[in-house]
């Protein structure tokens, strides 16, 4: 595709797609992050953050906020956001702000939200599936074993433990809130610190 295309200009006004949309430091950190990913290690264990695929839209649309600097000053504050209660107070004053939040802003705060909750727990990843999620916990040396084997025992209609220090929710149900408040919860009940 360079070979055909070009490198194009990465920090210009020419540049299209993710770049343009998520802003340059944003789209740098995201680069970093799945870098690290793949490595499978983090320079500064502060700066990892957990992978949520969730399967649904998640963006600032543009008829909600037509300014597209004012939609990557967001992308990039919602990014930087560590608190769940911070998340909130920015929800509701752009709730204040704007108007009623459309879905797929709501989603990003979602994702957000799960992200703390996630590395709060130490887990790296979540994935979903038809059937329900399947969340990784980053390293089993932190996670209390006992606690998680008590829950899962617990909850052994919808919990199972699976190799490599996964886990698996079971969660048929089919609206994405349902699902998404489902997994709050979870996370709420493992919560290991």
């Amino acid at each position: 595709d360079l070979d055909i295309r070009g490198g194009g200009n990465i920090v210009g006004a020419e540049q299209s797609g993710h770049i343009r949309e998520v802003g340059i430091e944003l789209y740098y950190k995201m680069l970093r992050d799945a870098v690290n990913e793949i490595k499978g290690s983090y320079q500064n264990d502060q700066e990892w953050s957990p992978l949520i695929n969730l399967g649904f839209p998640v963006s600032i649309p543009e008829k909600y906020i037509k300014d597209l600097d004012v939609r990557l000053n967001l992308y990039r504050k919602i990014s930087n956001i560590h608190n769940i209660n911070e998340l909130s107070t920015m929800l509701l004053n752009l709730k204040d702000r704007f108007g009623k939040i459309p879905t797929s802003f709501k989603n990003l705060f979602h994702i957000i939200e799960i992200k703390i909750m996630a590395k709060k727990n130490n887990i790296k990843k979540i994935d979903n599936s038809k059937k329900g999620f399947v969340l990784e916990f980053k390293d089993d040396k932190v996670v209390n074993v006992d606690k998680l084997i008590k829950i899962v025992e617990k909850n052994n209609k919808f919990l199972k433990l699976m190799p490599d220090s996964k886990l698996f929710f079971k969660n048929n149900k089919t609206k994405d809130i349902d699902r998404i408040v489902d997994l709050k919860n979870l996370l709420s009940i493992l919560w290991f610190n």
